[in-house]
């Protein structure tokens, strides 16, 4: 058996909690239904470049999960247009009419979990993040926590973005320790 098997089959039994993870409520991670989260992506094709293997990773450890993404820039989607770990790919503007479209879009979906990836600037996706309906809202802090997320993982600039993402649905989701996520091959 490869490892890429290995992993899948201990992945549901298996919970790293030495991973700086803050909640504010229970702690309690995703079971096995289906569940649609949101991933807030508000600029970097690079950073989004870093976040597929984490998306690859989720949808063959979790293949219940459906992941949208929503876009600020168009050209930030470019690398996972054609992605099959990602559900529906989503695009918005900083403009004060089609973000009020798009809450109104997003709110009626009701995601069980928002977040943004790692390297976006934080309090843009904080604010729009908020005014979402959602049980989980998961992001990253420098300094200062922004309020009202449900978990907290704190930025660390010496990681590398796959490894913040990772870090990111780690929150939300059972996944095997990063070093065992290194492994994951198809």
């Amino acid at each position: 058996m490869d490892n890429f098997a290995k992993l899948i089959k201990k992945a549901d039994n298996h919970r790293d909690d030495n991973l700086p993870i803050d909640t504010n409520k229970s702690g309690d991670r995703l079971t096995q239904t289906l569940k649609e989260i949101l991933i807030i992506h508000t600029w970097g094709i690079g950073d989004l470049i870093l976040l597929t293997p984490v998306l690859r990773a989720i949808s063959h450890l979790h293949p219940w999960i459906k992941i949208s993404m929503l876009f600020f820039p168009k050209a930030a989607a470019l690398p996972i247009l054609e992605s099959p770990y990602v559900h529906e790919v989503l695009f918005t503007k900083w403009n004060l009419s089609t973000l009020l479209s798009t809450l109104i879009k997003l709110r009626r979906k009701k995601y069980h979990a928002v977040m943004f990836s790692s390297g976006v600037t934080h309090w843009k996706a904080w604010l729009f993040m908020l005014l979402l309906r959602a049980e989980s809202r998961i992001g990253e802090y420098s300094i200062a926590r922004l309020p009202g997320l449900t978990a907290y993982i704190r930025f660390n600039p010496s990681v590398s973005r796959t490894q913040a993402n990772y870090s990111l649905f780690k929150a939300l989701l059972e996944l095997p320790a990063w070093k065992e996520s290194l492994e994951l091959k198809e």
